[in-house]
């Protein structure tokens, strides 16, 4: 598992090195949609922070901190990641893994995330109705696995048509 900083600064590089840029609100929905494919592929998290559920979607509470500021103009430096003496290197196969999910919305706008992050029934609707609006990963893996998972391996993976 990874600091949610960790995963939104992977999908800003990758963004640059195709001369791309990405806004606060971009990089949160990627860092989530990613997180709960994640969760749906392998039934363990990507990033080690609880989802939240806020009102334009679930984010996580540190990257939604750090990235306030920019609101929603373009984010042209990656952000600073947490100390942490057992922070893992990311693997080749997250490393691909991620890069399938940019190929697969990175191109899309914050408005279109948005609502793949939101999708009716997701555990972000149950969690907005609770008291600490955690999202639980359990939900999350159940929801994505039955729903909304695409092949992290496959060259062209991308949303299901549902999507």
């Amino acid at each position: 598992m990874f600091p949610s900083q960790k995963i939104a600064n992977y999908f800003l590089r990758s963004a640059a090195s195709r001369g791309q840029f990405l806004n606060a609100g971009q990089v949160l929905k990627l860092t989530y949609l990613a997180h709960a494919h994640y969760l749906g592929q392998n039934n363990e998290p990507l990033v080690k922070e609880p989802a939240i559920a806020l009102n334009y979607g679930p984010t996580f509470s540190d990257l939604y901190a750090d990235l306030s500021s920019f609101r929603m103009d373009t984010i042209c430096q990656t952000l600073p990641e947490p100390l942490s003496p057992a922070a893992p290197e990311m693997s080749e196969d997250i490393m691909k893994f991620l890069d399938n999910c940019f190929e697969a919305f990175g191109h899309l706008a914050f408005k279109q995330l948005a609502v793949l992050a939101r999708p009716e029934g997701s555990p972000w609707h149950s969690a907005r109705q609770q008291q600490d609006r955690e999202i639980s990963n359990t939900d999350i893996a159940a929801f994505y696995a039955r729903e909304y998972a695409f092949d992290p391996n496959s060259s062209d993976a991308g949303p299901s048509p549902s999507m």
